[in-house]
């Protein structure tokens, strides 16, 4: 998790989320049309909201905890394009051309 990172871009911050339970509990609580992903931190969840799958950066990808690696939109979880997990990829050192 980049927590600076997390910090910089405002995400809004959910604390006792100690597992994938507690997540979907609370990502079932927004009922909006908005795009979200998480990021989790010793409990406390990280939650940056967009209006579209296409506005996700790359680094959610990395950032997204194991259990729930994907964007989540009206309580339920979706896997990650694949054009930004390849973009990933290729950002962190992982794989690919540069």
């Amino acid at each position: 998790m980049k927590l600076i990172e997390a910090v910089k871009n405002k995400a809004d911050t959910y604390d006792n989320i100690g597992n994938l339970n507690d997540l979907k509990k609370l990502m079932k609580g927004f009922k909006d049309n908005k795009v979200r992903t998480v990021s989790i931190d010793f409990g406390r969840a990280y939650i940056n909201t967009y209006d579209t799958p296409s506005k996700i950066r790359y680094t959610a990808v990395s950032d997204s905890p194991m259990v729930a690696k994907g964007f989540w939109k009206k309580g339920k979880m979706y896997p990650f394009p694949e054009k930004l997990i390849i973009k990933n990829q290729k950002h962190d050192g992982s794989g690919g051309d540069r």
